[in-house]
């Protein structure tokens, strides 16, 4: 009873530490939860279809999944992927290499990395959790054999989706949470925007000698009056922005700005107020 217990406990927590994906102003990304069902049910929310665009520029999108837990309930591992199957080969084959970027976290896998089929979206959700499983169960029988006690489970749920898209350009997110038995989980929340016309990653945003304009933007659009603080005594966040319905999104990922406890700061800047800043190749998809 006490271990179902304290399992229970060690799901909870995840589903409410791994904040992630519900993206701040509603925008409703699949949010990472032990509740296989909760996350099925995100993940259909924001399923894929073929583009309403014109034929030369549409993208076909496949969702692939993989749940795993072992045999006593305590080790879990999710991968969430809409993959590209058709569409422009520059285009599919970008965005597959980001995937693959994104799953090959070598603080888990080290040099680890799919080689497989990359046409075969399913084929590379089923690798890398399983990959993450095994892992776990490595990383368990480890501290088991340390004399470790009171580890009671670990998670990794990885989630890379569509985010959004127009005739110019399509923006990919990726929600990455794990909980190996430290202190509290960690997860970060990144994107990156492609060009339609070749598949490019966008990656230069702003033009120089901003930065402070910028993160009076950013601190604007908190509700914290501690997030807007720490905000303005940071950097520019690391991540790269990317694209999003009404604007540019940005990230703090954990500790950019401050403890743990502010998390993943997500915002983003309406189009009109972060307009001026742009540099001219971002406006213009933007059109």
């Amino acid at each position: 009873m006490r271990k179902n217990t304290l399992i229970a406990v060690f799901l909870a927590a995840m589903s409410v530490a791994f904040i992630g994906c519900k993206n701040q102003g509603g925008e409703g990304a699949p949010a990472a939860s032990a509740d296989s069902a909760a996350i099925s049910a995100a993940a259909e929310e924001n399923a894929p279809a073929v583009e309403s665009t014109v034929s030369a520029e549409s993208l076909k999108l496949k969702k692939a999944e993989r749940e795993l837990r072992d045999e006593s309930g305590n080790l879990y591992s999710v991968v969430k992927l809409h993959y590209p199957v058709e569409g422009p080969p520059a285009l599919v084959d970008a965005i597959r290499q980001y995937i693959i970027e994104k799953l090959s976290n070598p603080d888990i896998l080290g040099n680890e990395r799919y080689a497989g089929d990359m046409s075969d979206g399913q084929q590379v959700a089923d690798w890398y959790a399983e990959r993450y499983m095994a892992e776990m169960k490595s990383q368990m029988a480890e501290m088991a054999a340390d004399g470790a006690t009171g580890v009671t489970g670990m998670s990794i749920h990885a989630d890379i989706h569509k985010k959004w898209g127009n005739g110019n350009c399509v923006t990919y997110e990726a929600c990455n949470e794990q909980f190996m038995a430290g202190a509290h989980g960690s997860y970060s929340v990144e994107g990156m925007t492609f060009r339609r016309s070749d598949g490019e990653r966008v990656t230069d945003y702003f033009e120089l000698g901003n930065d402070d304009v910028l993160k009076k933007l950013i601190a604007a659009e908190q509700k914290e009056e501690e997030a807007r603080e720490a905000i303005m005594n940071a950097a520019m966040p690391q991540s790269t922005p990317y694209l999003v319905d009404g604007g540019v999104k940005v990230n703090y990922q954990l500790y950019e700005v401050g403890a743990y406890a502010i998390g993943v700061i997500e915002t983003t800047l309406p189009t009109d107020k972060v307009a001026p800043y742009l540099v001219p190749e971002v406006k213009a998809l933007l059109k």
